[in-house]
């Protein structure tokens, strides 16, 4: 009988978890406005800077003083007037702060006067004019970490190749996939936190849940896919089917088909079938949502930011659960048919091709880099905490947001370690099975 790697009840109602969790009535709030810029002290200022009121020449004057990298960046003189008044307000609260700090030794107790965010930042010292410099570092490493596994998995793919491996689809070709779409996102964050105008803003929300929704059906990709190889389903089911019952080859040519993928037996369907249909639907679905996703923020006026974090957060949950629950299954073996198999010596892209003639060794395959997702996972959920802290940026520059992005960047580095670990793994075993059906 054909063992299903998931049901697909099951598949279809966790690729919908994230539709319900993100479009339930009731959660979505607009976001509201920042107490910094509906300061009295705030507008007075802005509007003596616009109109000369101040001395300074007003916008003729503001943008003759303009350095070259803001004339590139787009800065207008409203936003040279608000960036300056938005320190400037700043500065005056931070003075009459300490002389708060200094009241409240002698007994006094002043009224507190802290830092405001002003249209929903804090107030950050531009460098060469980014708005966030810390944050457009931070993006630009976790970019390039995508590139360098994107390069990393491509090697391996190569190889794969060149050997007659086919490039160990499905597994490695989505795993470039989900770099490609992540280097985009990291590239609109690099935009984004440069210059914040609504444009920049909306292609970097939608390019940042379009790699989540690539990362959530990724899971569901290494879910259905037991090893890598149910392009090969059906030939090894056929080749069982025509070898004569009760000789070597017989047996030999069962056992094989059952190294990668649980063949089927009598009608009913094989199960890389319904798994290649699962898959289908998933990207089907998560597709469909995310063009309703992109069609719906485009047009809802003001733009709905909470249910914009609730659509990202519910499908983020959603694929780190897959991803856990594909670590216990491999744990747990259930996964993968337990047959006695020789390995490749730690079933990395080092290791040797499986030889035949050591079938004697009684060793099992293995997943021994699954431990890698699972700690990725458990980080990230940790990194996570950081983006619950909200305080004003350290030294104008070092936020809570651009410490996520600063955490996320050597996580990276052993997500994709996982992921060449696990493709390397599938084409092993592609590559054996080829080798037993040759002999």
């Amino acid at each position: 009988m054909a063992q299903q790697c998931v049901p697909p009840w099951k598949a279809a109602v966790l690729v919908f978890v994230v539709l319900a969790a993100a479009d339930v009535p009731g959660i979505v709030v607009p976001a509201a406005a920042s107490a910094g810029d509906r300061l009295p002290e705030f507008q007075r200022c802005v509007s003596a800077c616009e109109t000369g009121a101040d001395g300074r020449g007003g916008c003729a004057g503001v943008l003759a003083r303009q350095a070259a990298a803001e004339r590139l960046l787009g800065w207008t003189c409203g936003d040279e007037c608000r960036y300056a008044c938005m320190h400037a307000v700043t500065a005056a609260r931070v003075r009459e702060e300490e002389a708060a700090a200094d009241a409240r030794l002698f007994g006094r107790e002043p009224q507190p006067r802290p830092v405001l965010q002003f249209y929903g930042k804090w107030p950050f010292v531009r460098f060469l004019g980014m708005q966030e410099p810390a944050s457009v570092l931070f993006s630009v490493l976790n970019g390039l970490a995508h590139y360098t596994g994107y390069r990393r998995l491509g090697r391996l793919a190569a190889r794969a190749r060149a050997t007659g491996g086919g490039g160990g689809w499905p597994t490695v070709w989505w795993y470039r996939a989900n770099a490609v779409v992540a280097m985009n996102a990291w590239v609109w964050s690099v935009v984004f936190h440069s210059r914040d105008v609504w444009w920049t803003e909306r292609m970097d929300y939608f390019s940042a849940i379009a790699s989540i929704l690539v990362n959530l059906h990724v899971a569901v990709v290494r879910l259905t896919t037991a090893s890598g190889d149910d392009d090969g389903n059906n030939e090894r089911a056929s080749r069982g089917k025509k070898t004569d019952g009760g000789g070597r080859g017989s047996a030999g040519e069962n056992e094989d088909a059952g190294d990668n993928e649980d063949t089927s037996s009598g009608d009913a369907p094989p199960a890389g079938n319904t798994r290649a249909r699962v898959r289908t639907a998933s990207l089907t679905a998560l597709g469909l949502f995310y063009l309703w996703h992109i069609g719906y923020l485009s047009l809802r006026q003001p733009f709905d930011y909470a249910y914009n974090m609730a659509a990202g957060v519910g499908a983020g949950v959603v694929s780190y659960v897959l991803w856990l629950w594909w670590c216990v299954r491999v744990r747990r073996g259930d996964g993968e048919r337990r047959r006695r198999h020789p390995r490749t010596d730690g079933l990395l892209a080092r290791s040797r091709s499986p030889s035949t003639s050591s079938s004697s060794s009684g060793l099992r395959w293995r997943r021994r880099h699954a431990w890698k997702m699972a700690l990725t996972v458990f980080l990230i959920m940790t990194a996570m905490t950081l983006e619950l802290l909200d305080f004003a940026p350290l030294y104008g520059v070092l936020d809570a947001h651009a410490l996520w992005h600063l955490a996320t960047w050597p996580i990276l580095h052993v997500l994709y370690s996982f992921f060449h670990d696990d493709a390397a793994f599938d084409q092993a075993r592609r590559d054996f099975g080829r080798q037993r059906r040759r002999s």
